[in-house]
């Protein structure tokens, strides 16, 4: 099976927050990218769920990054493909996750 992502992907885990229409929690996320991330926690939103993500940083810094959901497994997590970012929103992630601008 071909890859379909278009982003290097940057192994966490990461801490951080989501929020959308069917909860909100602390979670983990065990890997970003310019594209999106996934989130590990046993709350399931519903496949195509508007969400907001804040990821933290070891470093002290953290983004807010809204998305949908694209897919679900169940009692693990949610991946999340990322709205289209802002060029603010994108060189932050750029610079938190060490990509080259």
């Amino acid at each position: 099976m071909a890859e379909r992502r278009q982003h290097v992907r940057v192994a966490g885990p990461f801490e951080g927050h989501w929020h959308g229409g069917s909860g909100a929690t602390e979670c983990g996320i065990t890997d970003v990218s310019l594209g999106g991330c996934f989130v590990e926690t046993v709350l399931q939103p519903t496949k195509g769920e508007n969400t907001e993500v804040t990821v933290r940083f070891a470093d002290g810094r953290q983004i807010t990054l809204a998305g949908r959901v694209v897919y679900a497994e169940p009692g693990v997590g949610f991946g999340v493909q990322f709205r289209e970012l802002t060029p603010d929103e994108l060189a932050a992630l750029k610079q938190c996750l060490h990509l080259d601008a």
